[in-house]
């Protein structure tokens, strides 16, 4: 992640680390070895003349901000493919754009190939969330029974 100001690096890299503390401790209880464990972490900053790589120099420091997600995969049968996860809350950086998000909630239903569904809630009110994913999950649901494949797996015995 290329940045203008070197202090901007440093204070990133120190709260990412900060943030995902909790992630490093349960892996190394997994016992995960350190070599391995330091790549989950960030490290300070890395002089270059110019910036070579991919996206632009952030020339300030990005927003963050404390996430909620729900996350739930539907069959083409409308059934679910495992237990959904219950919901984890993470703070999240502004280039991580898979992730990031500054409104309360915000929904999507993704089709897999193979067909599995996907409902994805995700905001920065617990609470918005929850009804966001219950919406996508209706959502979902309404896109199984058009799936393709549906008949095709009910037609199975």
């Amino acid at each position: 992640m290329p940045f203008a100001e070197r202090e901007h690096a440093q204070d990133i890299a120190d709260q990412w680390n900060v943030d995902h503390a909790d992630a490093s401790d349960a892996v190394r209880t997994e016992g995960w070895s350190e070599d391995k464990i330091k790549h989950l972490g960030a490290v300070g900053p890395e002089e270059r003349e110019t910036w070579t790589g991919g996206g632009a120099v952030w020339t300030r420091v990005p927003d963050r901000q404390f996430v909620h997600r729900l996350t739930a995969p539907m069959g083409p049968d409308a059934t679910l493919d495992y237990e959904p996860l219950s919901m984890n809350s993470l703070w999240v950086w502004e280039f991580e754009s898979d992730s990031y998000t500054r409104k309360s909630a915000e929904l999507r239903t993704v089709f897999r190939p193979g067909g599995s569904t996907e409902s994805h809630a995700r905001g920065t009110n617990k609470s918005a969330v929850t009804r966001a994913f219950e919406q996508a999950q209706a959502k979902t649901l309404e896109v199984c029974a058009k799936h393709p494949e549906r008949d095709l797996n009910s037609a199975v015995t």
